[in-house]
């Protein structure tokens, strides 16, 4: 059977942001979904080294208010330990930090084409939560009667 589907958690700040969010996903009623976890690793330096000359503007910036404190923080290895669930469901992927932060894991992913095989795609990041045990079927139950195809959520908005 098909999942309905496919929840994708970009990983790379603190251990117990992500176990909280496994938690509350994996008390989800609904069983038709598929976790990937989206291993941002690095700290980027690399990926700033071979494209230097994209973060020109940055650096000035930088200079004159202080480095982003996203991009500061290198990957914590015990979160691959955190996120081994002994379960079917769950797929395990190996990234680059490119400085693109969450977007740039869920970018890659979209890029890979596994989101196709799934009605929906979850993108979240490490600390999200489903605040009630019937999210993703209510969620999926209220996609399906009013044709939604995009959703955002919570703090996501303040971008918009």
């Amino acid at each position: 059977m098909k999942k309905k589907f496919a929840i994708v958690y970009c990983i790379h700040h603190k251990p117990w942001l992500i176990m909280s969010t496994i938690i509350s996903t994996i008390l989800q009623n609904c069983d038709s979904f598929d976790i990937f976890f989206l291993y941002n690793k690095g700290s980027g330096e690399k990926y700033y080294k071979e494209h230097k000359i994209f973060f020109d503007k940055y650096d000035k910036l930088k200079k004159q208010y202080g480095k982003n404190q996203k991009l500061d923080d290198s990957f914590d290895p015990f979160l691959t330990k955190v996120c081994k669930l002994n379960s079917q469901n769950i797929f395990e992927i190996n990234l680059e930090d490119d400085h693109g932060l969450d977007s740039g894991a869920w970018y890659k992913f979209i890029s890979m084409n596994k989101w196709v095989n799934y009605d929906y795609t979850f993108f979240m990041g490490e600390g999200a939560l489903f605040t009630h045990n019937n999210v993703l079927t209510d969620t999926y139950k209220f996609m399906q009667n009013y044709q939604i195809n995009f959703i955002s959520g919570a703090s996501n908005k303040r971008y918009l």
